[in-house]
């Protein structure tokens, strides 16, 4: 029993809890904290005033080690040797920063200042003024009109996609409202892994618990499978949509339909409903038709869609691997038709068939805001180093920017290692006039540069963070940055004021400055108990996305053309794709017989702590592939293997598995080692019309080296 000296809020108040939330790339957004004693820290935990069901994970309580890791950066890098040698020599903040403001003006009067990149940076994703996505756009749209990207490696698709169905991005769910699930589908989607917020693990064991029946369709049999007691059903990658097409078939043909729904709240599914069914060309999307696409027998497809199609309210949440493949739009579009074929887009406990992270707002908070200039030209990011090197496809030319591209500005983000195509990527980065990079380590993208600035690690500075559900919390600084490292906003100040543009970045304020008003201006009502306690809950926890209109579409129409959930887009006519969404079925080229995907490491974040310690101590290296595929090659487990892509090649150790659909293997992105670089051996084709990543469908072959 605690007593009132050890309550949680007595330890606050006594500083032996001090509040700390991670701002890093992640989909959740978690309230911790930080245990201290005699003024240091000693571990982080889980905030115990945080809601019931709410949790961290272990990348946010083994933070303490990321940032006392020995091979921080310490002090400003300039490079000494040929780009991408690693050789560089410490140099003072003046000096590096005087260089760089010249050689910013040099490309500016020689290019213009669209031949400056200045990619998003995804290192610090939630912080309300400590955000790498936003705060070198600030600097830069003050400076003139650069060149950034259209979106971002890991949602491009998705997020096309359901703007086009719903005209908002805000379509998701409260994990509270599976309570009222009867049945539960995790397409491509492993929470256990790939956090899209602190409560959706919770809500998924007590549905486990309750006996909510629960699917994974996954080309690999994830952790969530075996966590939550999950049926697993495997599928060949990059054929969700076709699938999606078969159950969707299924439902026509059997009156499953939620007719009601569909007259009432869509537009545009009859011209779907004529493609499912074969009547504009010919070939109906039955069973038959998809089981060999998918590697799924037709019997299980009809089984499948049986159970889905007499099932309600069903949840349909899918994951970001599904749209990271060519025709990755369709994946969502289906799976949002789906949803709204089944009714299951109205009800609690059903969902709107999108992915639930940042699917809802979040409490009212202003953020530091990029709009100090023009708009930059905005080109999809998975074609930026083709444009670099002026080798965009005819069908791509109207995204080349208006200047080749002679400048990265890259703070926080590790492209050269995680951009598709790293032998694109690197011939991008040697052509560079000037390549600068902040980071705490020296990345694989940082030993590019040609001056590499040490940044601060989150525990080392302030900050108002985002959560992902409906929650706002306050991270307070618990060390002093190493060396001479400063934040990433320091940064951009000092070189401002070389550039003339000191008032237009700060606007005049410090960030402690910026950070009152963040906090006076936002929702949260006690700011002293905020800052204190770090917790700030919006009012609701069970919202499902587009409420308003699912009750009077009449009155709260959706921001697409016809105001209803749309099924009938435009946008894709120019690439020779019908406007209803159309299952894609992938097709192998010559010479690379398997399928590999690419999946987010459980201790990385992208390829965040892929460098630490601890990380590298748990990670057993190789490439994954099924015995049956071993056997027809000769290889055994612990085998070196070359294997080959449509990019290049790399050599590593074979990993038999039964737990991956024959025909398919998979590797984890994000680790630094050269052997585990998986960009190595994946393609920069866009899907389209998005401009969107395709990682997650990588054709290869795999032989004994």
């Amino acid at each position: 029993m605690k007593t009132s000296e050890t309550a949680p809020e007595n330890l606050f108040r006594q500083g032996r809890l001090i509040p700390v939330s991670c701002n890093r790339d992640c989909g959740a957004g978690c309230p911790l904290a930080a245990v201290m004693e005699e003024g240091l820290p000693l571990r982080i935990i889980d905030n115990p005033l945080r809601d019931p069901g709410s949790a961290g994970c272990i990348r946010g309580y083994r933070a303490l080690e990321a940032a006392a890791a020995p091979d921080r950066l310490t002090a400003p890098l300039k490079r000494t040797g040929p780009r991408g040698s690693g050789r560089f020599r410490r140099v003072s903040w003046d000096q590096a920063l005087d260089e760089i403001a010249e050689r910013l003006e040099t490309l500016k009067d020689r290019w213009g200042t669209e031949a400056l990149f200045v990619p998003p940076g995804s290192g610090t994703g939630r912080g309300a003024l400590h955000h790498t996505g936003v705060l070198p756009l600030r600097l830069f749209r003050a400076w003139g009109r650069v060149t950034s990207s259209q979106g971002w490696y890991s949602n491009t698709a998705s997020n096309f996609a359901v703007n086009e169905v719903y005209g908002t991005r805000q379509a998701g769910m409260d994990p509270s409202l599976l309570a009222k699930s009867r049945l539960i589908i995790l397409w491509g989607y492993n929470p256990r892994d790939t956090r899209f917020g602190s409560f959706i693990e919770s809500a998924l064991r007590q549905a486990r618990d309750r006996g909510t029946p629960i699917w994974v369709i996954d080309p690999r049999k994830t952790a969530s499978v075996t966590g939550f007691n999950a049926r697993w059903i495997p599928i060949l990658p990059g054929s969700d949509a076709v699938l999606m097409a078969a159950i969707l078939y299924e439902i026509l043909r059997h009156g499953w339909e939620d007719r009601p729904f569909l007259d009432r709240f869509t537009h545009g599914f009859a011209p779907l409903e004529e493609h499912i069914l074969g009547e504009d060309d010919g070939v109906p999307k039955t069973p038959d038709w998809a089981a060999p696409h998918c590697g799924i027998s037709a019997e299980t497809i009809r089984q499948i869609a049986r159970e889905y199609g007499e099932t309600s309210p069903a949840a349909l949440l899918p994951g970001l691997s599904i749209q990271r493949v060519l025709g990755g739009e369709e994946a969502y579009r289906l799976a949002a038709a789906l949803q709204a074929a089944t009714g299951n887009s109205g009800r609690a406990g059903g969902s709107s068939g999108v992915c639930i992270w940042n699917g809802l707002p979040i409490p009212g908070v202003e953020k530091i805001s990029p709009d100090t200039g023009p708009e930059p030209f905005r080109l999809p990011i998975n074609l930026w180093s083709r444009a670099a090197l002026d080798r965009l496809a005819p069908r791509e030319k109207h995204w080349q920017p208006p200047a080749p591209l002679k400048g990265y500005y890259g703070v926080g983000n590790n492209y050269f290692l995680q951009s598709s195509d790293m032998n694109s990527t690197r011939q991008a980065l040697e052509q560079m006039d000037l390549v600068v990079v902040h980071d705490l380590f020296l990345t694989p993208t940082a030993s590019m540069a040609d001056y590499v600035l040490p940044a601060t690690h989150f525990l080392e500075r302030e900050d108002l963070i985002t959560g992902n559900d409906n929650y706002l919390f306050y991270s307070r600084k618990i060390l002093d940055p190493p060396g001479e490292a400063l934040d990433d906003f320091e940064i951009l100040r000092r070189l401002s004021s070389r550039l003339g543009l000191e008032n237009a970045f700060t606007g005049g304020k410090t960030t402690e400055e910026w950070l009152e008003e963040f906090v006076r201006t936002s929702a949260v009502d006690a700011p002293d108990d905020f800052r204190l306690f770090g917790i700030y809950r919006g009012e609701r926890h069970d919202r499902m996305g587009l409420e308003a209109f699912l009750q009077n579409p009449e009155k709260n129409p959706l921001s697409t053309p016809s105001g209803l959930i749309h099924f009938d887009s435009p946008a894709f006519l120019p690439w020779n794709f019908p406007a209803h969404p159309s299952p894609r079925p992938p097709e192998a080229p010559p010479g690379f017989p398997l399928r590999l995907i690419t999946p987010h490491h459980k201790l990385f974040i992208n390829s965040q702590n892929a460098n630490l310690a601890w990380v590298e101590q748990k990670e057993v290296p190789g490439i994954r592939m099924h015995p049956a595929d071993a056997a027809a090659r000769e290889i055994r487990e612990g085998d070196t293997v070359k294997v080959r892509g449509e990019t290049g090649e790399l050599s590593t150790l074979a990993r038999l598995t039964a737990e991956v659909s024959p025909g398919v293997a998979w590797m984890t992105q994000g680790s630094w080692s050269e052997g585990e670089q998986v960009n190595r051996l994946t393609s920069d084709e866009s899907t389209y019309p998005s401009g969107g990543s395709r990682t997650h469908l990588v054709w290869i072959d795999i032989q004994r080296a």
